[in-house]
């Protein structure tokens, strides 16, 4: 249990502490609870009172009127955003705020235990705008620019999933050809290209052979043997 202080007062928990300090460094902030189709917007007092709700449209339309609703709320410059998503569907949101001289910082979706009273963009909103204010001022989780960083970043994530693809295919491509005759088996060592799949492509089916991949034993010389079909001794063993 925390101890007083010679003027008998108690010291502050960290994210409370961290609560007044952002309030005190802002007019206001905003909260952004970020959907496909529309955003919920809440502009909070620096003690998380409410002082405005609005309901734009996931769009450029709808990212200047939510300018224009801040710019008309906000009782001062000093403001900062908390976004949800902002490389998803809140990136255009993200982008006109920070285009009209607003600081953006990512905020994340609330937990199921926050909504005490039930789920609602209205209410995720606020949580948004409450999530700012227990921010440390000086480690601010901002948003991933734009820029040549981030285009580098998406290039890279994109050639990982197609490496990720072609491995994939590529194993179960070799893990079919061991389940077949001795050419198959080969196939299966050889490093996978050009070459090697096209000899699988153009390989014609053999005389009499079934649309599944006979077994070795069945393709084995001498089987089946000349007592087919089975009699009581069933079943046969394959010559050696």
């Amino acid at each position: 249990m925390p101890r007083a202080d010679a003027d008998g007062v108690f010291p502050l928990a960290d994210k409370e502490s961290h609560m007044l300090r952002m309030a005190e460094q802002v007019d206001a902030v905003i909260g952004a609870d970020t959907h496909r189709d529309t955003h919920a917007l809440e502009l909070a007092a620096p003690s998380g009172a409410t002082l405005a709700t609005a309901t734009v449209t996931n769009d450029a339309a709808g990212c200047a009127a939510a300018v224009r609703f801040i710019a008309v709320h906000a009782p001062g410059p000093r403001l900062i955003a908390g976004v949800e998503g902002t490389r998803s569907y809140g990136i255009g949101l993200a982008r006109a705020l920070t285009s009209a001289g607003i600081t953006v910082v990512e905020v994340e979706r609330p937990a199921r235990s926050a909504r005490r009273r039930g789920k609602s963009d209205p209410i995720d909103a606020h949580l948004a705008a409450l999530a700012v204010l227990r921010m440390h001022p000086d480690r601010l989780p901002t948003p991933r620019a734009d820029g040549p960083r981030e285009a580098l970043r998406i290039l890279l994530a994109a050639r990982a999933e197609l490496t990720g693809t072609k491995t994939r295919h590529t194993n179960q491509l070799r893990h079919l050809l061991r389940t077949g005759e001795d050419t198959d088996r080969d196939l299966a060592r050889a490093r996978p290209g050009a070459h090697t799949l096209a000899v699988i492509a153009q390989r014609p089916p053999e005389p009499g052979q079934s649309l599944e991949q006979p077994s070795a034993a069945v393709n084995a010389p001498g089987w089946p043997p000349p007592s087919w079909p089975p009699g009581p001794t069933w079943p046969p063993t394959p010559p050696t």
